[in-house]
């Protein structure tokens, strides 16, 4: 089996990225979820891990502006 615990690393050669999220707690690029089990049989892989791969923190909301008032 193919480990894609959450907080691993991205591995091109064991994953297959499904999605991006933004997550304030894990690391840019690392596993955030994994939708699927990847399999490996002899060394090699037969199938991939699907798994959600973070964004990075989520980007600050701006603050909303405010209408000029007229006097």
């Amino acid at each position: 089996m193919i480990d894609a615990a959450v907080g691993t690393t991205f591995n091109p050669m064991e994953h297959e990225a499904l999605s991006m999220l933004p997550h304030a707690e894990i690391a840019q690029g690392c596993v955030v979820n994994q939708f699927r089990k990847g399999w490996k049989l002899g060394g090699k892989i037969v199938r991939p891990a699907q798994v959600i791969v973070s964004s990075g923190a989520p980007a600050p909301e701006a603050a909303p502006e405010t209408a000029a008032q007229e006097d």
